[in-house]
């Protein structure tokens, strides 16, 4: 396939300082220009499992899509594949989950699918994914917990809602019971703008405004330095980044 963009890609996941296993994951499909990050939900018996579960499924979901495509990329087609296989994603989630009983499988899943010259997020949790263009940092995507939705509604600030509980309680995430569309962002690319996607160990721990200052110094091992970073202002949660910069084909 012929792309308007070249791409540097630069992932990374740690544990965090407070937890003593790893719930994240990360699903790097470059031959497609997909990419994504998953995190299993801390409260449920088979969080981590779940992680793993949409990695192994989706990478295959997707690489069956590519095949069946067999045509040059288009936005609109982006578009309607992510949310045809992000849905069968959760159906086949839930199936499993449901073999072991109701409650126990869920994971979020915020993705990225870089066509043309523009990138088609996809997400259902509150893992995010970010766009830094012209040195400012916009959340492209939108999160799926009951303190965005009490944001919404006028009843929490966007400061208040950071260290409230109903952060917590996720609306919608991947093997809840179906149907569970993901929501779909479209946004243009221009070289030097970069693309970002992360678990809440990150955004968790890390304001906006410090990720921006990192991403504008346009140096290497941004995803370590954003790690670093979650880590030393307390490294609550298993932390994924992965950290996407466009630059123009040679």
């Amino acid at each position: 396939m012929n792309y308007k963009y070249a791409l540097n890609v630069d992932s990374r996941v740690d544990m965090g300082l407070q937890r003593s296993s790893n719930q994240d994951e990360i699903i790097l499909l470059p031959d497609y220009r997909f990419f994504a990050v998953s995190d299993g939900m801390g409260g449920l018996i088979c969080g981590g499992e779940t992680s793993r579960l949409v990695k192994e499924k989706l990478g295959a979901i997707m690489k069956k899509a590519f095949e069946d495509w067999g045509a040059e990329p288009t936005t609109h087609n982006a578009v309607k594949i992510l949310k045809e296989r992000i849905s069968m994603l959760n159906e086949q989630v839930y199936a499993e989950g449901k073999e072991y009983g109701t409650d126990r499988f869920g994971a979020t899943l915020s993705g990225v699918w870089l066509v043309c010259d523009e990138a088609v997020f996809v997400n259902i949790g509150d893992s995010r994914g970010y766009i830094f263009m012209d040195n400012a940092l916009t959340q492209i995507t939108k999160d799926h917990n009951l303190a965005a939705h009490l944001v919404d509604r006028g009843e929490l600030t966007k400061e208040e809602a950071r260290d409230h509980p109903s952060n917590a309680r996720l609306l919608k995430y991947v093997g809840m019971k179906p149907p569970a569309a993901p929501d779909i962002f479209v946004e243009r690319l221009m070289p030097g703008c970069q693309a970002l996607l992360c678990s809440d160990g990150l955004h968790g721990m890390v304001e906006d405004e410090d990720i921006a200052k990192m991403l504008s110094d346009k140096s290497d091992k941004i995803a370590e330095k954003l790690i670093i970073a979650a880590n030393a202002n307390g490294g609550k949660d298993n932390i994924s980044v992965v950290h996407i910069s466009i630059s123009e084909t040679e």
